[in-house]
C-alpha cells in the first residue's frame, strides 16, 4: 500500500491532506505526439486529469476518492526504438550522426494535485441493503397475493376440500424467474388457480 493511498483511507470525508513531498512526486510521465496526424490535441502547458480509480497509484474506484492530476509540461523529447527517451539536445546529436528524423513529443510530469475522499462507498452500501430490504418484501407481497388468489379461488366453491397448500405455493415460487418481474408471475398464478384440479368430496351411498 503506497503512502498516498495509506492518508486517504485513514482521513475523513472531505480533502485529504498531502505532504509537500506527495505534492512535488512525479508519480508518471505521458507523451503527446507533436505530429498532427497522429494526435489532434495539445493540452499547452497542463494536462488535467480527474479519476475515481488509478492503477498506477494504487486506487481503486471502491475506495470513493476523486484523484486530480496536473500534468506539466516538461518539454520536447524524443523516443527511440529501444523506448529510450531523449532531451532535445540528445535528438539533435542523433539525427546529426545517423542522418535519420525522430518524430517528438511533449512531456508531461504528472503530480497529484488533490485527492477528494467521498462517502461513497457507504452510500453504496445502503442502497444495496435498501435494495435487499425492497426485494424481501416484493417477494412477501408476491407469495401473500398469490396465496389469496389460490384461496378466493377455492373457497368459491362449496363442499369441496383445496388440494393446495402454503407448501404447494412455495414450491411454485421456486419455480419462477425472479426476472420475469411480479405481473407476469400474477398472471401464471391466475392461469394455474384456473387449471387446478380439486378433490371432490365422496357421497354417501343411499
Amino acid at each position: 500500500m503506497t503512502e498516498l493511498v495509506m492518508r486517504a483511507e485513514d482521513s475523513a470525508i472531505g480533502e485529504v491532506a498531502l505532504t509537500e513531498d506527495l505534492r512535488n512526486r512525479v508519480f508518471y510521465t505521458k507523451f503527446e505526439s507533436q505530429d498532427p496526424l497522429v494526435s489532434d490535441t495539445q493540452h499547452g502547458d497542463t494536462w488535467v486529469e480527474e479519476h475515481v480509480a488509478h492503477p498506477r497509484l494504487s486506487f481503486t474506484e471502491e475506495m470513493g476518492c476523486i484523484i486530480r492530476m496536473n500534468g506539466t509540461r516538461r518539454g520536447l523529447v524524443g523516443i527511440t526504438r529501444e523506448g529510450d527517451v531523449l532531451d532535445e539536445d540528445a535528438v539533435d546529436m542523433r539525427e546529426q550522426t545517423t542522418g535519420q528524423n525522430m518524430r517528438r513529443f511533449m512531456a508531461y510530469d504528472f503530480r497529484v494535485k488533490s485527492v477528494i475522499k467521498t462517502d461513497g462507498p457507504e452510500r453504496k452500501e445502503n442502497l444495496m441493503r435498501t435494495f435487499e430490504q425492497q426485494r424481501m418484501e416484493g417477494e412477501k407481497d408476491m407469495y401473500n397475493s398469490i396465496a389469496g388468489a389460490f384461496q378466493q379461488a377455492i373457497s368459491g366453491q362449496p363442499g369441496q376440500q383445496p388440494i393446495i397448500t402454503d407448501s404447494m405455493i412455495a414450491e411454485y415460487l421456486n419455480r419462477q424467474d425472479s426476472d420475469a418481474g411480479q405481473n407476469a408471475l400474477l398472471v401464471a398464478a391466475s392461469q394455474e388457480v384456473a387449471e387446478a384440479e380439486v378433490v371432490k368430496p365422496v357421497g354417501k351411498k343411499k
